[in-house]
């Protein structure tokens, strides 16, 4: 075949598979800005070496309570530099959930001195009672300051797992421990709550 048939031949061969690819992207559409919602989601990120404890738990109590609570299927592996953390889920919300609890291990929201905030009890103790005021934040509200005035006994006299109560943010020590006292609705410490 003469050199200049084959070029030529060559030539048309590329115009017309330019030609079909053309045609082609045409008709196809672009890529889909959502995943079909049935395919399953998995996000991974890096945390630090020394959090993985905390975000596993005592006796992986943490990450079951979070894929209990979520849905989502949850693994923490260590690479030896940092730890890498793997969320799945077919539900996209169950996975950015999952995501939300842990980046509030990995970074708990702090209290401000002076701010009110709506609580509940979460654990009572023969000196005070721990109050949850944001989400891994919880702080005391001393024996002293229950009781309105009046001295007592024990804390269960005044409060139970589980009540809501209004307190404000009094001190934050060297170590982030929350100390609070009651408050009512207006913001000021109760009558003798010991607060101020």
């Amino acid at each position: 075949i003469p050199a200049d048939v084959l070029a030529k031949a060559l030539q048309q061969a590329k115009e017309a598979r330019l030609t079909i690819l053309g045609v082609m992207a045409e008709a196809q559409a672009g890529p889909r800005d959502e995943v079909n919602p049935n395919a399953p989601k998995i996000v991974s990120f890096e945390i630090p070496i020394d959090k993985i404890g905390e975000v596993i738990g005592p006796k992986g109590k943490v990450i079951n309570a979070i894929q209990q609570e979520t849905g989502a299927d949850i693994s923490v592996d260590d690479d030896g530099a940092v730890g890498i953390v793997s969320i799945g889920s077919t539900d996209g919300g169950a996975v950015a959930e999952a995501q939300r609890q842990i980046e509030l291990i990995l970074h708990p929201p702090t209290a401000e001195l002076g701010t009110v905030y709506d609580g509940v009890v979460v654990n009572i103790t023969k000196f005070g009672a721990f109050v949850n005021i944001l989400p891994g934040r919880d702080g005391l509200v001393h024996i002293s300051k229950l009781g309105a005035g009046k001295r007592i006994d024990r804390v269960e006299d005044v409060l139970n797992l589980g009540d809501p109560i209004k307190v404000r943010v009094d001190d934050i020590d060297q170590n982030g421990k929350v100390s609070l006292t009651p408050v009512g609705d207006d913001g000021e410490p109760l009558a003798g709550s010991g607060g101020g």
